[in-house]
């Protein structure tokens, strides 16, 4: 019976109640759908989810997880927005997800698109963990099967069929397939119904007749007899003939092919510069002859020089450290830096270990260097390319810091980095073990040089924080080590201020020189509020009394408001670390004590921090800065939430009287009702 005839054996009052109970399910399902943090559409072939996030939020502060089962949407450092199961799997190469800009408040939004594995399924939700909706009250939008790709199309219609064919109680397309083929076959091979009867005529024919295809006609399927290949005449004696060989014709070796056709096993036609399998596949051509392999390290070497031939200085050249002494003479301090680890990661000539040294110290001066400082500053970067590698042959602890930091930068950009952690753990242990021990020897103008070039990498390492995480801070921790990140930042000043009289001989002059700027007084010390913002003043009880022996915030919060006129970029990078690397034991004392003063303080050089993108900074900025904000936003001080905003901001943190004034100022223009059932202030 239709459904036409279903309403019309209803009373008014039936189709009432039913219409009620719709309406209620209706009700009930988008109050349901409401409550989520985000909003999601479909249709047949695909899901698009969106979910609003503060304006402040930048792709680098997304997590976004796709498998084929699976996802997870977060801000670093806070809930995630949506995480669970698929109802259904995924296309995971043909999904993808965007961050948006809109005029509607937050500001941004995350768009993520979904491709559906079945193109013939409607999804009740997009996590399993989230209400359902009834499906079966989907009504999909007007479109014609000619809308579909032909792929889709195909499959849905002999979906179609085999439904239609099973209410009929007919073979479906498949069943049908398999019938036609067996009905194909049985006319190709038919059965004979009507053997002969006697057992002696049968025995005869069957030794008389020549082996044949269809010799027993009542077996279907027969395994050849592979003795004799050649069918004879009855009566003949000649044996039967041998298989015949044929051979190969004759063909060009394709021997001068690219690498990627070689790779594959695959004829290449050697059309230079792109061979044409090279083309149909859009990928790089490469014609270059491959490595001779019986001399791994020395090719390794070669390479390194030929694209760093600035290290065969010319005082090189004239004491005859020709290429060979000076690869030479590496392998002996990377042979002597690693003889007192053991055997275990002790270097051999044609070594594993050995190539992968020379690999990070190719990549130190090629990569590493360059992103070093994001300020790009010629002058520095010559003298850690040039001047630090031909100081670091003669010093093991300084090769081992290079090394160390190549190693931390390739861990940082390479997704796969198992093979460099034990590499970047040694080496750092070693520089270490070994700078301490120079340092206690005595500081002289022989060893400035290297003394400061080794001080400036371990800036790297310890300041280098692996993953985002807030949760790892001091401001969490009773551990006085977890501060360290930013004690050891003073130990340069320790060596300047014992190598005063020679500095002006170090390689590093100029660039110590080109890091003080004109409109920055770093030995302001001058008392009281003058020049200091009121706020800050206030927050660090300041007054006209307050000099830098009775009040720790005083020259901290001088140096931070000079910084604060330079352009928050990474042209201002070398003068931002001066501040870390000035800050006197008191103010250590009082972020340890976690004073609210000397936290904020902190947070605000965090921020200018954030928005220079130096890779080994980052995370560590963006980390302590987060960890700060989430301490202090429950503070009753209106000053300390007030001068909280803008590292929040910097480090994309939404505090929580941020989140309940947006809220506020939005409630103008939102219904009462909706007010109400989002709980929020009024």
């Amino acid at each position: 019976m239709s459904s036409a005839g279903l309403e019309q054996d209803l009373s008014p009052a039936e189709l009432a109640q039913r219409d009620q109970t719709e309406k209620d399910r209706k009700a009930r399902e988008e109050a349901e759908q409401a409550q989520l943090p985000y909003q999601w559409t479909q249709t047949i072939r695909d899901v698009d989810v969106t979910a609003p996030i503060p304006s402040n939020i930048k792709g680098r502060d997304m997590e976004v997880t796709l498998t084929k089962t699976k996802i997870r949407v977060a801000i670093k450092g806070q809930e995630p927005i949506i995480e669970g199961d698929f109802p259904h799997p995924i296309l995971v190469d043909e999904s993808s997800w965007t961050l948006e800009t809109t005029s509607k408040p937050p500001g941004k939004e995350v768009s993520i698109h979904l491709d559906k594995v079945s193109k013939v399924e409607w999804w009740p939700h997009v996590v399993k963990s989230a209400p359902k909706i009834d499906v079966t009250k989907i009504t999909p939008e007007n479109s014609s099967l000619s809308d579909l790709d032909g792929e889709t199309r195909a499959m849905v219609e002999k979906m179609m069929y085999d439904q239609r064919q099973k209410e009929m109680g007919g073979p479906t397309s498949d069943e049908q397939q398999k019938m036609d083929l067996l009905k194909k076959f049985q006319e190709q091979h038919p059965v004979k119904t009507n053997p002969p009867t006697n057992p002696s005529m049968r025995q005869s024919k069957s030794r008389q007749d020549p082996p044949g295809p269809m010799q027993g006609q009542r077996i279907v399927f027969r395994i050849p007899d592979y003795k004799s290949k050649t069918a004879l005449p009855h009566g003949s004696t000649e044996e039967p003939g041998e298989r015949a060989y044929h051979s190969r014709r004759s063909h060009r070796k394709s021997r001068g092919g690219c690498a990627n056709c070689k790779q594959r096993r695959v004829k290449c036609d050697e059309t230079k510069p792109q061979c044409l399998r090279c083309q149909k596949h859009n990928v790089d051509c490469d014609y270059t002859t491959p490595p001779d392999r019986s001399k791994p390290q020395q090719d390794m070497i070669a390479r390194f020089f030929m694209k760093c031939p600035d290290l065969m200085s010319r005082e090189s050249l004239s004491s005859s450290m020709s290429l060979v002494l000076v690869a030479e003479k590496l392998i002996e301090v990377l042979q002597l830096s690693s003889a007192a680890s053991g055997p275990g990661l002790k270097s051999r000539p044609g070594s594993q270990s050995t190539g992968r040294l020379l690999e990070a110290l190719q990549h130190f001066n090629l990569t590493t260097v360059a992103s070093y400082s994001s300020q790009k500053n010629p002058s520095k970067m010559d003298i850690m390319r040039i001047k630090m590698t031909q100081l670091a042959f003669e010093t093991p602890f300084l090769m081992h810091a290079i090394i160390g930091t190549a190693t931390t930068h390739l861990c940082s950009v390479v997704p796969d980095n198992g093979q460099y952690r034990i590499t970047e753990a040694h080496h750092w242990a070693q520089a270490i073990r070994q700078y301490a021990a120079e340092v206690s020897t005595g500081i002289t103008k022989e060893n400035m040089d290297k003394l400061y070039s080794t001080c400036i990498l371990l800036t790297v390492h310890s300041f280098m924080l692996d993953t985002f995480n807030p949760r790892t801070s001091f401001v969490f921790s009773n551990d006085p080590t977890a501060l360290n990140w930013l004690l050891l930042q003073s130990g340069l000043r320790y060596l300047l201020e014992r190598t005063r009289p020679w500095m002006y001989e170090s390689i590093w002059f100029s660039t110590f020189m080109d890091s003080r700027k004109p409109q920055i007084d770093f030995e302001d010390k001058r008392p009281g509020r003058v020049g200091l913002d009121p706020d800050f003043a206030d927050l660090c009880g300041i007054d006209e009394s307050s000099t830098v022996d009775n009040n720790p915030y005083l020259w901290p919060l001088r140096m931070l408001t000079w910084l604060l006129i330079l352009e928050m970029s990474p042209q201002s990078s070398q003068t931002y670390n001066m501040w870390m690397g000035r800050l006197e034991p008191e103010y250590y004392d009082c972020l340890l004590a976690k004073d609210p003063p000397a936290l904020v303080l902190l947070a605000w050089w965090l921020a200018l921090i954030c928005h220079v993108d130096e890779w080994w900074m980052e995370n560590r900025a963006r980390s302590e800065c987060t960890a700060i904000c989430m301490l202090l936003e429950d503070s009753l001080d209106p000053l300390v939430l007030k001068l909280l905003e803008f590292p929040a901001e910097s480090c994309g943190y939404l505090l929580r009287h941020v989140q309940e004034r947006t809220a506020f100022e939005l409630s103008d223009d939102v219904p009462l009702d909706l007010l109400i059932e989002a709980d929020l202030p009024r």
